[in-house]
């Protein structure tokens, strides 16, 4: 899923426990976590340009960022893990330090999470969208493996 000049809503499915999201920049960057609510007899991968919160509405999926908890490598005041994750497309997270700029999710338990979607705004400020963006997933930071590759 290659990321384009233009504002994007990217789709990733991923596996089970903690991720860790990498990428070259950081503004205007928002994130979501969801895992399908049931089985559901249709294809399990999102269309793309689907809207998160109404798939969440529908009962399609179920948004599951609140049970994890989240990190950043680095970010300037006012601009951290609060306004990455809010609902507001105004606020974002900006990170604040040299590269690898990172997000980690860790979730208490193992737990599966099918979709992992990001929000690039690339004409807000295409100097800092993201560029390149690694999913990594495993049981512990130590054993992290990449799953996925956006440029």
């Amino acid at each position: 899923m290659a990321v384009t000049p233009r504002e994007e809503l990217l789709t990733i499915e991923t596996g089970p426990s903690g991720a860790e999201i990498w990428h070259r920049h950081s503004r205007h960057l928002r994130l979501c976590l969801a895992t399908a609510q049931w089985e559901m007899t249709t294809p399990n991968k999102t269309p793309p340009g689907a809207d998160p919160k109404q798939l969440e509405r529908t009962g399609t999926v179920r948004e599951i960022g609140s049970q994890a908890v989240w990190s950043l490598s680095s970010c300037k005041p006012g601009f951290g893990v609060d306004q990455l994750r809010d609902d507001n497309l105004e606020t974002y997270w900006q990170s604040d330090g040299s590269q690898p700029h990172l997000v980690n999710i860790q979730f208490r338990r193992k737990t599966t999470v099918k979709t992992l979607c990001i929000y690039a705004d690339y004409k807000s400020d295409e100097s800092y969208t993201p560029s390149k963006i690694s999913v990594r997933v495993g049981n512990n930071f130590h054993n992290l493996q990449e799953i996925r590759v956006c440029q």
